[in-house]
């Protein structure tokens, strides 16, 4: 997407040209989606009467979150979150995030998105605006472009055995990943830690209740909350560009291989789920 050599040796010029680029597109294809009342709609947005993206630019802080819709991704964490945080009124009001989300599945999970988005219309209708449902997954051009237009790949998932997708977007994009601090999605990535230098900072960890030992609700309301304050610290550190830029390489330069994870823990990983068996000859068979 980028034909800059210059651009390339950089990764935030790379991450800001194409996050430009493609928002553009997008840009057009809600105003189109929102003008024809929702006859020509490619990303198959809902609710675009209720949706635009005018005056969003790469400068605007993007936040997006894409792929299966179940349970286990905690799309209602993310949902929540975003809602507290804009209650708590953490961010420019003159241009506020784009919150997206990208995939296909269980509509309990979309309409909890959508009733959030509701909600926040009647804080600020131009947060509201910018929250955005796009019913689009495995459509070319579409799941990816999420992807590359975001500064912040979420995963909020209530259970994340491995926790690979985000680090697979930092290393094609240079988004930042949010993660919840469960399962493998820490692994080999650096925290970004209010008052430290963070030179090395890559990510954006969020503390995490689980529903195993916490009631349902109880950890909702509590990942709501560590999400509400991720989302203000991630628009504090896209504000200082130069912190940003670094937290952009940090990410498009890390290498999330084999060699260097934690190979061990993820056979005994396997072996506990049942997706690796031990043969009587002592290797492992998938």
């Amino acid at each position: 997407m980028i034909s800059d050599e210059k651009a390339i040796l950089d990764p935030f010029k790379a991450h800001q040209n194409n996050k430009k680029v493609y928002l553009a597109k997008v840009v057009d294809e809600v105003r189109m989606a929102r003008e024809s009342g929702g006859k020509d709609n490619p990303l198959k947005i809902l609710n675009p009467h209720e949706t635009s993206l005018e005056g969003v630019d790469e400068n605007t802080p993007v936040f997006a979150m894409a792929g299966r819709i179940v349970d286990q991704k905690g799309i209602d964490i993310y949902a929540a979150g975003y809602e507290e945080f804009i209650r708590s009124g953490r961010y420019d009001k003159s241009n506020p995030p784009v919150c997206w989300l990208n995939g296909i599945g269980d509509q309990k999970y979309i309409d909890a998105f959508m009733a959030s988005k509701a909600r926040i219309r009647e804080i600020d209708p131009k947060a509201a605006d910018r929250m955005i449902f796009s019913g689009v997954f495995s459509e070319a051009g579409r799941y990816d472009g999420a992807k590359i237009m975001s500064d912040f790949s979420a995963m909020s998932s209530w259970d994340e055995p491995c926790g690979l997708v985000h680090k697979e977007i930092g290393y094609m994009s240079g988004a930042i990943s949010m993660v919840n601090e469960v399962g493998g999605l820490k692994d080999g990535l650096n925290g970004f830690a209010q008052g430290a230098d963070n030179k090395a900072a890559n990510s954006i960890f969020v503390r995490f209740k689980d529903k195993s030992t916490n009631s349902g609700d109880y950890a909702l309301r509590e990942n709501a909350k560590a999400w509400s304050d991720a989302f203000a610290t991630a628009v504090g550190w896209h504000a200082d560009k130069k912190a940003f830029a670094q937290g952009v390489e940090n990410s498009y330069t890390s290498r999330h291989d084999w060699l260097r994870g934690k190979v061990q823990e993820y056979v005994e990983l396997g072996k506990r789920h049942c997706v690796i068996a031990k043969s009587v000859d002592s290797k492992y068979n998938v």
